[in-house]
């Protein structure tokens, strides 16, 4: 049943995407390189510091009351030390920037396999399988790879930072 409402709206509003996309693919010279690795690479780091801004100002105000009351850590330690937000920010911003390696290799490894360039959005019920398979993927993934992340080597040169984080 949500499915069909889903569905409705996909369709409903695919030509204002669509719209959108032409938008974007047009500014960008139809350059599809640029568009895969660059977009992605500025929306996802977009995205996560415009999310963690607000998570930020959490925990270095203690403000407002009704977000710090709903938080699940026991910890009070209001407000963070600004030392310490800046040093976490710091190494966000070195592994985002680590991470452009990744997105190039990923998307040359897409075009091996095939990856469609083209200008039309795929329909929503691609959109959806393809979401829950990469969800399986992650969950599946980051569980293995946290699993060896805590071998002594990596856990001592690499993972152990993740550790040091309190947060509040």
């Amino acid at each position: 049943m949500l499915q069909k409402y889903i569905l409705h709206l996909w369709e409903t509003s695919g030509d204002f995407v669509q719209s959108q996309w032409d938008k974007i693919f047009a500014s960008l010279g139809s350059d599809v390189d640029t568009i895969a690795i660059w977009g992605t690479f500025t929306y996802t780091c977009l995205l996560y510091w415009i999310v963690a801004s607000f998570y930020t100002f959490i925990d270095v105000t203690g403000k407002p009351k009704f977000a710090v009351k709903h938080r699940i850590q026991d910890i009070p330690s209001y407000p963070v030390p600004l030392n310490s937000v800046l040093k976490l920010s710091r190494q966000v911003l070195i592994n985002q920037i680590l991470s452009i390696p990744f997105y190039m290799v990923g998307y040359h490894l897409m075009v091996l396999r095939g990856y469609d360039t083209k200008k039309s959005l795929p329909s929503f019920q691609r959109v959806f399988l393809e979401l829950l398979f990469c969800a399986a993927v992650e969950e599946i993934g980051f569980y293995y790879s946290h699993r060896v992340l805590h071998l002594p080597f990596f856990y001592k040169h690499i993972h152990k930072k993740h550790h040091e984080w309190k947060s509040p």
